[in-house]
């Protein structure tokens, strides 16, 4: 992979993750999850449109991952790794800055 193909994948996972809709949902599958999309949808209140595309942006960055059991119309969400630390992160800035609490 070229650096340059490396850098547009970093720019666009950069700006997937700050994302105020990409962050409150991460925030939500990392406290309620494994969540249902059923479940997201009633907690976050976005348009549909919007929690579909964020919730696929962030599945094909490796943030969260999709599960759809064989045969089940129902989707779960749960977050990987990368999700836990940027949650923590946010946590910290926001101990650090109370601005971030409104």
């Amino acid at each position: 992979m070229s650096d340059i193909k490396k850098h547009q994948d970093i720019n666009m996972a950069a700006k997937t993750i700050s994302d105020w809709r990409s962050m409150i949902i991460v925030h939500a599958i990392y406290e309620h999850g494994p969540v249902r999309y059923k479940d997201l949808d009633d907690m976050l209140e976005l348009s549909p449109t919007i929690l579909s595309g964020k919730l696929s942006q962030l599945t094909d960055i490796g943030v969260i991952r999709r599960i759809q059991a064989y045969g089940a119309k129902e989707v779960t969400y749960k977050v990987l790794p990368i999700a836990e630390n940027m949650v923590k992160a946010y946590h910290l800035l926001e101990s650090v800055e109370p601005r971030l609490r409104k």
